[in-house]
């Protein structure tokens, strides 16, 4: 029973100091720079894997969303074909609003992120996102 209890403390712990908060120095860009680095180690398009999730919680209360999330996962029966997708989370946490980025294999995702404009369409896509959870 005291293992529980340390065990139990550890976590919380743990959850508590890998939270990322967006602030002045991380953005969307940093958060963008993030997944591309995992994307390039970790895509297969022979194998299965976990799905790749790279999000930051926001502090400001100004914003309609508490989380901003971009995650790239693979189609269950054809392993070539991977998802890139943002998604938003209401600061009630009962609602998240997902929307596609990008899709095809490896070298169509990486080519997505790699590429100067997705930047901007992602920004674009989170201000569309982020007015249709501010009228929730």
């Amino acid at each position: 029973m005291i293992k529980f209890g340390q065990t139990k403390f550890e976590k919380t712990i743990t959850n508590t100091i890998s939270r990322k908060y967006m602030n002045n120095k991380e953005n969307i860009e940093s958060l963008l720079n993030r997944l591309k680095l995992q994307a390039e180690n970790y895509i297969s398009d022979r194998d299965y894997y976990r799905p790749i999730n790279e999000g930051i919680n926001t502090t400001d209360k100004k914003l309609p969303y508490k989380g901003l999330a971009l995650t790239i996962t693979q189609d269950e029966t054809n392993k070539a074909s991977h998802l890139l997708e943002v998604s938003l989370l209401h600061p009630s946490m009962a609602t998240e609003i997902k929307r596609p980025l990008a899709i095809g294999n490896k070298k169509d995702i990486l080519e997505f992120l790699n590429n100067t404009k997705s930047l901007d369409e992602i920004k674009q896509n989170i201000k569309e996102m982020s007015q249709k959870l501010s009228t929730i």
